[in-house]
C-alpha cells in the first residue's frame, strides 16, 4: 500500500489560465432548498452533463439547523461549455453555488 499526502493551494482569486487548461477534476460547494427532491435534482443535473461524481460530502451549516452544505468532486472540466450549462441549470435548485476549485489529477 502506498501512503500519499495531497496538498492544495487555495486562493480567493481563480487562476483563469489553469482553469482553461482543462482541469480534470473540480469541486462544487452548494446548498439546496429545503424541499423534497432538491438534492436529487441537483445531482441529476450533474449526471445529465456527463460529469462523473467521485465524492459527495455534506457538512452542517452553523447558522441554520438541519441545513447542509454539499461538496461534490467530479471528473471533467467545469469551465467547458457543458460545465457552464450545468452551473446555469444548478442555479435553479441551489440557494448557494460555488466552484470550490478545479485541479489536475496526479
Amino acid at each position: 500500500n502506498l501512503n500519499a499526502t495531497r496538498f492544495a493551494v487555495l486562493s480567493k482569486a481563480e487562476n483563469r489560465v489553469l482553469a482553461k487548461e482543462s482541469g480534470t477534476h473540480f469541486v462544487l460547494m452548494f446548498t439546496v432548498r429545503n424541499e423534497a427532491g432538491s438534492l436529487v435534482k441537483a445531482l441529476e443535473i450533474i449526471a445529465q452533463h456527463d460529469f462523473n461524481m467521485l465524492a459527495l460530502r455534506s457538512r452542517p451549516m452553523k447558522e441554520l439547523l438541519w441545513q447542509y452544505y454539499f461538496f461534490v468532486e467530479c471528473e471533467g472540466n467545469v469551465h467547458s461549455e457543458s460545465g457552464k450549462e450545468m452551473i446555469t441549470e444548478l442555479k435553479d435548485y441551489c440557494d448557494k453555488l460555488k466552484i470550490a476549485g478545479s485541479f489536475k489529477e496526479d
